[in-house]
């Protein structure tokens, strides 16, 4: 014990012995304590060697331990490294954890091992709901946190950064050690991404059981989308996105409520009514490398304010040029359409609509039957990205596999389609009215979705991509000897069709022969959109052929139909039966005739010996795959064709 404390007991005594009043003896005991307080307070000043705790050991700043650990098998968890290639976005998710047995203070850094200088155009932040512009905080002993770290670099140099932990007692100021002195800036997160759109598109309208949808790239999940705020937003390429689930408590389930692949079970793009405008290049006769834009105006309502169809055909130059604007017929009642009467073809749909919703990937199935064999006609269809193409089907039971989604069925005889009430349906559509309409889709419908993807709300209007790559990416995709692909995937630019596992998913993962994992290609994967980003349509280059709804004359064919459906669910062609595109067989808007041979894809058209359209080419014909693709077909089962949905609420 000190002198001081010695002499403080001593005086005490001498007051007592002495009876003095109470008030100084009083005085003296507070004294005492307060020093006594004042000592212990030293004796646990922080950052000094002896300290004093419950069950605490001697512990200095040095001795506290923070492990970082990593599900990202690029990071080194003992050297805390990680290597990003130029053009390369990796989400590194991160846990802290305290091991020491105290309370402790940490704040994350990185550090540029290689180069020791970062280039421009490295981007690196931590992502976490906070309003702190650094990522720091106190965690209690054996506690952790979850951070993410993005790492984009979008530079020409790969680079190799150091993530470290710098740690203090809770209490403490803590500051970064020499050389550690980039700190990890916060990326604050929007609980629920939203868009406002100035395109004056036609705002969606959606079935009862569809799920408005936005994408969190961080999470690399669909949320339920805050429809008051916006979740699309044309000018921008981000087309409007609409979900279905197995599970239903998802359908009444709040904006922000995450929607894990397993439940989705179809996804959905909205396809506004509008007029176009093709510039140039029409009925090209030779490969047109680099199409022009086509110019898009969206329409309000049901409103048609494009020329005739008359108009339209004579205004066609013959240099392939054009001054009019003409309204998609996919939007239009046919009857209220005034055809040339130099042609009979139709495609147009039985009402004016202010647009469609397209199935966002080819059609699908996890059905191991169908998979592992060719038993593929009973199947419970699915649109979604990374599963097996629905292929070995005949245009017969395409079209009916594409009415299930809303209870649909056909009468052989007639070839009337019908939709019933289905409370147990479970892709909840139809489940408490019959009013939703899901069909295959037709050759018109597909050139409605190829044309808007050429103009300026499309991938060609996307400044991300230049030149050749304003091309929708190749799915490139092969699965084992059954040949069948992967939805959704990518090769990574316009032409590879290099057999393969398709080396990028939908949202860019970077996919092996069994999964697709968190690092990303930046627009590796989302260049094989009809927008450049993930909300656009996948899989309409390459992948599989896909049979469209588009017949030569009312011929059957192959395709085992006894009788073909209404007139509303296929497009009519006639003339001269030939393979060659002319302006005359062709349906305007079709995407045959106006856009032919663009980006050098082929150009064959419906004719009595092969009556049935198909469209996209597939996974390893190159260049002459693409949006622009058009083929012939007899209606066949075939292994390496499959199709697509269209929606109409």
């Amino acid at each position: 014990m000190g002198d001081d404390m010695k002499n403080i007991i001593k005086n005490i005594k001498s007051v007592l012995k002495k009876e003095y009043y109470i008030r100084e003896m009083v005085l003296l005991v507070v004294i005492s304590l307060s020093l006594l307080c004042f000592g212990l307070y030293e004796s646990l000043a922080l950052f000094q060697t002896n300290i004093e705790k419950s069950s605490v050991a001697t512990i200095i700043a040095g001795d506290i331990n923070f492990a970082l650990t990593s599900t990202n098998s690029k990071y080194n968890s003992s050297t805390g490294q990680i290597t990003v290639s130029a053009g390369e976005t990796i989400k590194l998710p991160l846990t802290i954890t305290n091991n020491t047995p105290i309370s402790a203070k940490y704040k994350l850094y990185y550090k540029s091992i290689t180069p020791e200088t970062l280039p421009d155009g490295v981007s690196i932040k931590v992502s976490a709901e906070s309003e702190e512009k650094f990522d720091e905080g106190i965690l209690e002993s054996s506690a952790s946190v979850e951070r993410t770290i993005k790492i984009e670099n979008t530079s020409t140099s790969n680079i190799t950064l150091k993530i470290g932990v710098e740690k203090g007692y809770a209490h403490n100021e803590l500051v970064l050690s020499e050389g550690n002195n980039n700190q990890l800036e916060m990326e604050i997160v929007k609980s629920i991404p939203y868009f406002v759109d100035t395109s004056n598109a036609n705002e969606p309208v959606l079935a009862d059981g569809m799920i408005p949808v936005v994408y969190d790239d961080d999470e690399y999940v669909w949320v339920v989308a805050d429809q008051e705020k916006g979740y699309y937003a044309y000018q921008d390429q981000i087309w409007a996105n609409a979900v279905t689930v197995s599970d239903a408590t998802y359908r009444t389930a709040e904006a922000g409520t995450s929607i894990p692949m397993d439940s989705i079970n179809s996804m959905w793009v909205w396809i506004p009514r509008y007029k176009y405008k093709i510039p140039s290049n029409i009925g090209s006769s030779e490969n047109v490398i680099n199409p022009p834009q086509i110019d898009v105006v969206f329409e309000s309502g049901t409103d048609a304010t494009g020329v005739s169809e008359t108009v339209y055909r004579n205004g066609i130059a013959s240099d392939g040029t054009n001054t009019n604007y003409y309204t998609h017929p996919a939007f239009r009642d046919v009857n209220n359409i005034e055809y040339d009467s130099s042609t009979t073809s139709r495609g147009a749909w039985d009402e004016e609509i202010t647009g469609f919703w397209a199935g966002k990937f080819e059609m699908g199935t996890t059905n191991e039957d169908c998979i592992n064999s060719y038993s593929c006609n009973d199947v419970e269809p699915i649109i979604k990205p990374d599963v097996q193409s629905l292929w070995y089907q005949n245009m017969y039971f395409q079209f009916i596999t594409a009415l299930k989604f809303s209870n649909g069925t056909m009468d052989t005889t007639t070839g009337v389609v019908t939709f019933s009430t289905n409370s147990n349906n479970i892709y909840g559509l139809n489940t408490t009215s019959n009013t939703t309409d899901t069909h295959m889709m037709k050759n018109t419908e597909w050139g409605a979705v190829a044309i808007l993807s050429q103009s300026q709300y499309g991938k060609m209007g996307n400044d991300n991509y230049t030149d050749t790559n304003k091309e929708i990416y190749i799915n490139n995709s092969f699965h084992g000897y059954l040949e069948t692909t992967y939805t959704g995937r990518s090769g990574g630019n316009p032409s590879e069709y290099e057999t393969s596992y398709g080396s990028y998913s939908y949202n860019n993962k970077i996919c092996g022969a069994e999964e697709c994992i968190e690092e990303e290609m930046t627009f590796a994967g989302t260049g094989a959109s009809t927008t450049g980003t993930i909300y656009g349509i996948y899989d309409m280059s390459g992948g599989l052929y896909e049979h469209t709804m588009g017949n030569w004359d009312e011929q059957i064919s192959k395709s085992k139909f006894s009788k073909l459906p209404v007139s509303k669910y296929y497009d009519l062609y006639q003339g001269t039966s030939s393979s060659n595109i002319t302006k005359e067989k062709a349906i305007l808007g079709d995407a045959t005739f106006e856009t032919m041979k663009w980006y050098s894809d082929n150009a064959s058209f419906v004719y009595a010996s092969t009556p049935w359209a198909s469209r996209g080419g597939n996974f390893n014909i190159s260049s002459n795959a693409g949006v622009f693709y058009s083929y012939n077909h007899d209606g066949y089962a075939y292994i390496d064709y499959s199709f697509r949905s269209t929606l109409i609420p």
